[in-house]
């Protein structure tokens, strides 16, 4: 699969961040909310999203990958390579570590985060969810 690699900032982002979010999560997310350092996007033919994920820097060399995903209309064998695009994207920015976030129901994207070797390193519980934190060094 073809597909291009953008780097946006949080003022870039923000027209797409509310539409996005609703077609990953199904939820409204106002883009005032955002927080994000930058947006790591992908896009293939004729410019259709494929994934993203928006990022947060910690330090130096830590970042945190805070909501994102491959976009429903792309094909389920793709998920993986989409998903490893996007480390390697966040690799070639000097990234040492990457940590984030999963629902502890998400059991798709649990697995693929072990398949592409997250290790959990604890449990955050919103008040309505809990949530296993992984890490990965880069």
């Amino acid at each position: 699969m073809k597909y291009a690699v953008q780097t946006l900032t949080r003022e870039e982002w923000q027209p797409l961040a509310e539409t996005a979010h609703s077609a990953l999560f199904g939820t409204h997310r106002p883009a005032s909310l955002d927080r994000s350092t930058y947006t790591i996007f992908l896009t293939g033919d004729n410019d259709a999203p494929l994934a993203y994920v928006q990022v947060r820097e910690t330090d130096a060399d830590t970042v945190y990958w805070q909501y994102g995903g491959v976009f429903a209309d792309v094909p389920r064998t793709q998920t993986l390579a989409l998903y490893k695009a996007l480390l390697g994207a966040q690799r070639s920015r000097g990234t040492k570590r990457l940590v984030t976030g999963v629902s502890n129901k998400n059991n798709v994207y649990l697995k693929t985060c072990m398949k592409m070797g997250f290790t959990i390193i604890g449990t955050r519980f919103d008040g309505t969810e809990l949530y296993v934190e992984l890490s990965l060094e880069l």
